[in-house]
């Protein structure tokens, strides 16, 4: 018997909730239908109010084309986690001030313009044939017409200048540092006892050589 009023209440429990959401389907029926009368309503405003709104519209959209072209995907730079081949050295070195535990301690440059000058030396042997008038004896008309071989020795010398463009190149020297905790010193406490004091301290612990031409990372070398 005691199940009857307790089913029961549970069936008016129902019919309570499905009347709740009907109703609330209705209420938002009604705002909707509200809302479009008041979309089709004619306002008057004078022709000061519409420019106003036009110039304001014009704003609006002039802070829209900014905000895009800020948040353009060309515009936004990768951030490094790591020294990488590739990375340009505006980014190399915005990197190494970011980082705490980096610093630069060496950098040493060239143009990437190398000349050399060499000279060659072409030689050129050959025989030559004359004829030769030998007087022979006391008499004037003995004489005899000999051919004879000279040999001729001719050089020349060329200067060639080569250059040869490998793109400026770039060598940055940079440290890792790490933490240290060492004793700074010594204070006495209320009992006369001598206690150490502690500090901490950037210590070397090695270095990392990166290689730049024109500018763009191209090797990385840590020690």
């Amino acid at each position: 018997m005691r199940l009857v009023p307790l089913l029961a209440l549970l069936l008016s429990f129902s019919a309570f909730a499905q009347v709740s959401v009907q109703e609330a389907q209705a209420k938002l029926a009604e705002k909707e239908q509200q809302r479009q009368i008041d979309r089709e309503k004619i306002v008057q405003i004078t022709a000061g109010e519409l420019d106003d709104l036009r110039q304001r519209v014009r704003q609006l959209e002039d802070q829209l084309k900014l905000t895009r072209s800020r948040t353009n995907e060309k515009d936004i730079k990768k951030v490094y986690t790591a020294i990488e081949i590739g990375m340009t050295k505006e980014e190399l070195l915005a990197f190494v001030k970011r980082s705490g535990n980096l610093g630069i301690i060496g950098m040493n440059a060239d143009a990437g313009v190398q000349r050399a000058t060499e000279q060659i030396v072409r030689k050129q042997n050959g025989v030559s044939n004359r004829d030769v008038t030998v007087a022979q004896g006391d008499s004037e008309g003995d004489a005899r017409r000999t051919r004879t071989n000279t040999k001729s020795d001719d050089a020349t010398s060329e200067v060639i200048e080569r250059t040869r463009t490998t793109g400026k190149r770039e060598t940055i020297q940079i440290a890792r540092y790490g933490k240290f905790n060492v004793q700074t010193g010594s204070q006495t406490n209320s009992f006369g006892q001598s206690k150490p004091t502690w500090g901490s301290e950037n210590r070397q612990l090695g270095t990392i050589s990166v290689t730049l031409v024109d500018e763009v990372v191209t090797a990385v070398n840590a020690r």
